[in-house]
């Protein structure tokens, strides 16, 4: 029998729970660690080989990739279908970034040099010519912090490299932020107690100057 006093819960009770609990969790408090591949070489052609924690600070959004178990029907006897789980599954990493202008005109758009760098690590764009695996892929840590800095949930995805850059639009009415979007593909993800003692898990933090992020 379902209990009335869930069903007729107030406000108040409902506010009681979340200060229960910690508090509400506010989706932007959060870090995101992006290592760099073996390879730099194409990192120091395009001169954005130190612009890791450049990249935090820009970092407008990241989704925490899902995760799906994926199943096989099994037919036991005369019996129903049962789903049995047979592998896992997880979604691609997207990251959106504010742009800036760059210190000169060799680092102008560093946000999209640095990306175009890390895909030009993959293949080639004079040669196209494909690289070892293990030279273009790194891990991205991303980490969900408490308004104190302190780290309450975190994700490592593992042997990262981009796979896609969205358009860029310019335009003569335009009075926004540029910003630049890309999805990473990976081998696997793992949370919290399972991730493995990198240096990224070490240097999360939550950037102090967070709220003076460009507005929309």
């Amino acid at each position: 029998m379902i209990d009335q006093t869930v069903k007729s819960a107030d406000s108040s009770r409902f506010f009681k729970n979340i200060m229960g609990s910690g508090g509400a969790a506010m989706n932007s408090n959060y870090h995101v660690q992006i290592t760099r591949p073996a390879d730099i070489s194409q990192f120091e052609k395009y001169k954005v080989e130190n612009l890791t924690e450049h990249l935090a600070f820009m970092c407008k959004t990241v989704v925490i990739p899902g995760k799906t178990l994926e199943t096989g029907d099994m037919l036991y006897g005369f019996g129903s279908n049962y789903k049995f789980p047979t592998r896992e599954s997880y979604d691609d990493l997207t990251l959106t970034f504010y742009c800036t202008q760059g210190t000169d005109k060799e680092r102008g758009l560093p946000e999209r040099r640095y990306f175009d760098a890390w895909m030009d690590t993959v293949v080639d764009s004079s040669t196209n010519q494909f690289n070892y695996k293990q030279n273009y892929t790194s891990d991205v840590y991303i980490a969900y912090v408490d308004e104190f800095g302190d780290r309450r949930y975190q994700t490592q995805v593992l042997a990262a490299y981009p796979i896609a850059i969205t358009d860029q639009e310019l335009s003569y009415e335009g009075k926004e932020v540029l910003e630049l979007t890309v999805t990473l593909a990976s081998d696997y993800i793992l949370n919290n107690e399972n991730m493995s003692k990198g240096d990224g898990e070490v240097g999360i933090h939550t950037p102090p100057e967070k709220t003076t992020k460009p507005k929309n």
